[in-house]
């Protein structure tokens, strides 16, 4: 909560939501991109306790299911996000003088505890549609920690 209430503060906050079923993406301006919040896709809930290849499996027979996609996002720093929420996926592009593409240097699933980040898992490569893609997908709730890039 010290966290959202520090960058609420500083207007860095803000949330996306898919309010209808065949609603797909939202854009949004912050922190020099443009964000792009695609929906959908999202599959039945695996049990918790299922880790690893049985979660993907088991993710993977599940049927889609109507995503409810959401997502508030906080703006920590310069090129640097706090995504938490679920059921959608984000790209950038710059909106500021420079370099002309973005990507993503790194997206980290990891949470705050007692006001401390604490390390999970660092998501690289075909995980993250080649370093181009940021995403929260079925039913859960997750967070993601993003810093961007720019590059020609």
């Amino acid at each position: 909560m010290p966290v959202l209430t520090k960058y609420q503060a500083e207007g860095k906050v803000v949330a996306v939501a898919q309010e209808t079923a065949d609603q797909r993406n939202e854009t949004i301006s912050m922190g020099g991109y443009k964000l792009n919040f695609s929906f959908g896709g999202g599959r039945g809930p695996v049990p918790p306790q299922v880790q690893g290849q049985a979660a993907l499996a088991a993710q993977a027979s599940r049927p889609p299911q109507p995503n409810q996609g959401f997502a508030l996002i906080i703006n920590t720093g310069p090129d640097e996000f706090l995504l938490v929420g679920q059921g959608f996926s984000m790209t950038a592009a710059p909106e500021t003088p420079g370099p002309k593409i973005a990507g993503f240097g790194s997206i980290d699933e990891d949470r705050y505890e007692k006001g401390m980040w604490i390390p999970g898992r660092r998501i690289n490569g075909d995980e993250s549609g080649g370093g181009s893609r940021g995403s929260i997908r079925g039913p859960y709730v997750g967070m993601l920690r993003i810093k961007l890039y720019r590059y020609e």
